[in-house]
């Protein structure tokens, strides 16, 4: 296909990728340093069932409004995926190709080691300085380490957050932790097993995440996003199908502007950069911006579905145990017969005794599972607690960019204030359900 279009490129080299995200990130900066010579301005980061959900016009738009920025997610790297034990240091690892020059701080200061989704905006300025600067060898074979699964999501966030003095690098890295509202549109959900869901509009799910059926094009078609995931051909070939077309009447969704972007701080100090008025001493990085309150409704959300899936999963385990009709025998117990025979009395008792222990086994069930509904209860409290904590916390946060922002965040701040109530009603039927059966089991 390479021989036929200039566009497609195949890589000289070959590499085993894993669903472990092995070898991702030697393919991913191969292919990048392959296309370096080539004209672009931003690359965008792709895995297995991704989709791109937005024409080649508004991509074309977002490049030019985003100028050298990146655009991705940060959290902090899980310790189970990266070997912590290693020299994470710049001078360390020999990060530098020329260490002449380089401030102390930056080469004897370990990095901390970043996440999140491999799907990331990454503009030429930034993978230029990272290619002319940076030996990469080392790095990338930290991170590709066999002995780790999940280890394919942290290389780019780690040199993009940690200041190496790159260009179309953030300088400030004020934002501990947000959430990439503009890279990868996904459903999560993380109760019960993968196959069938009912909490997925397509009623299926694979590692966490619903499968994008044609029942999702409604989402897809209004979505800010710039892919999806994830799409089986094998499961619903209709959402590519259907997603081809509207790329081609170029009907996908809006097009991001200015005013939606300065939610991200890396674009506000580009911005800031670019006419001269960035202090780094002055930055302003809100705590409480756009990616959060999204962030916040997510977390929200997951607190809605586990715990309905576990009460459910309670309630339903405990009432069947408890409606349950209990072992009985018809024949009176021995002490009040004393006119029955030695053999058929002592077949007596041994069934008596039999029936005892049934009943004895099902309190202690019934007891294990009201057990087991207080502790759901309780954590379910403990999550609730910690969503209002996040609230009131938001609440308190002043950001004052611009006035449709404003007025984004008082619809959110009101949306999540609706589904503290609502949680707080459930609880309070949680436990009057509590309450009800155990006066059952002591009945």
């Amino acid at each position: 296909m390479s021989d036929c279009f200039e566009n497609v490129i195949v890589l000289e080299n070959e590499y085993i990728l894993d669903s472990g995200g092995h070898g991702q990130d030697p393919a991913h900066f191969d292919c990048l340093q392959t296309i370096l010579d080539r004209k672009w301005d931003h690359a965008i980061i792709l895995q297995n069932f991704d989709l791109v959900i937005k024409t080649p016009y508004q991509l074309s738009d977002l490049s030019e409004l985003l100028n050298y920025t990146n655009i991705m997610g940060f959290e902090f790297g899980l310790s189970s995926r990266y070997n912590t034990k290693a020299d994470w240091t710049p001078a360390g690892m020999k990060l530098f190709k020329n260490e002449t020059g380089v401030p102390d701080k930056i080469l004897h200061t370990r990095m901390r080691v970043r996440k999140s989704m491999n799907q990331v905006i990454i503009s030429k300025v930034f993978v230029k300085s990272i290619f002319e600067k940076l030996n990469m060898h080392k790095i990338i074979k930290l991170f590709d380490d066999n002995d780790n699964y999940g280890v394919d999501e942290m290389l780019v966030q780690t040199l993009y957050e940690n200041y190496l003095g790159l260009d179309g690098q953030m300088e400030s890295n004020c934002t501990q932790n947000h959430n990439d509202i503009l890279t990868r549109l996904t459903h999560w959900d993380f109760t019960g097993p993968n196959g069938f869901d009912k909490e997925c509009h397509s009623k299926w799910k694979r590692h966490g995440v619903c499968i994008l059926g044609v029942e999702y094009l409604n989402e897809l078609f209004k979505s800010q996003m710039v892919t999806a995931n994830k799409m089986l051909t094998t499961f619903d070939f209709g959402t590519i199908a259907c997603m081809r077309e509207m790329i081609k009447m170029n009907v996908t969704g809006e097009t991001l502007d200015t005013v939606w972007l300065t939610s991200f701080p890396q674009f506000r100090e580009m911005q800031m950069k670019t006419n001269g008025t960035y202090d780094r001493n002055t930055f302003d990085s809100p705590h409480a911006t756009q990616w959060q309150w999204n962030q916040f409704g997510l977390i929200a959300r997951r607190i809605e579905l586990s715990h309905q899936y576990y009460l459910n999963k309670a309630y339903s385990d405990m009432v069947e145990l408890v409606n349950a009709p209990e072992t009985s025998s018809s024949q009176k117990r021995v002490n009040e017969d004393p006119e029955c025979p030695p053999k058929k009395r002592l077949r007596q008792e041994k069934d008596n005794n039999e029936v005892y222990s049934k009943k004895a086994d099902k309190k202690v069930s019934n007891e294990d599972y009201i057990f087991k509904l207080q502790e759901t209860i309780y954590q379910m409290s403990l999550a609730q607690q910690k969503l209002g904590r996040e609230l009131n916390i938001c609440q308190n946060t002043n950001v004052e960019i611009n006035n449709e922002l404003d007025i984004i965040q008082k619809q959110l701040i009101a949306e999540m204030e609706d589904r503290m109530e609502a949680k707080e009603g459930s609880l309070e039927a949680a436990i009057i359900e509590l309450g009800v059966q155990l006066d059952k089991l002591n009945s």
